[in-house]
């Protein structure tokens, strides 16, 4: 009995189709989710505590962007925050370029946001 290893092959298009279109889907929403940032607006702090700021810090932001702020913790290749200035953390924490979450007001408020930037100033 002659095997028929086309028949075998039938699929491939379907799954390289159906990949592709998850990956242009992935970078549609990734375009998207960029492209608001452009109506994103700068949120008035209020005054951070550094010390509650270490403990925000160090659960949301260390794993990526190391212990010390000066980034590369992984693979993604986060950026040195210590040299970035208050209102650019504060973009990149709501808007979430690249590779990094997008941290809203109901997963970090105002006032823990306010604790992160002092944190990091004072690294």
């Amino acid at each position: 009995m002659k095997k028929n290893i086309k028949n075998k092959f039938l699929l491939w298009p379907s799954i390289t189709t159906y990949f592709g279109l998850v990956c242009a889907l992935t970078f549609t929403l990734g375009v998207v989710s960029c492209g608001s940032s452009t109506d994103f607006s700068l949120e008035t702090l209020p005054e951070g505590n550094a010390t509650s700021g270490l403990a925000l810090y160090s659960a949301n932001c260390a794993s990526c962007h190391g212990v010390t702020g000066l980034g590369n913790a992984n693979s993604f290749g986060a950026p040195n925050i210590v040299t970035e200035s208050s209102d650019s953390i504060q973009t990149a924490v709501r808007t979430g370029p690249g590779e990094m979450s997008t941290y809203s007001e109901s997963v970090l408020s105002s006032q823990d946001l306010a604790d992160i930037i002092a944190y990091i100033e004072s690294i």
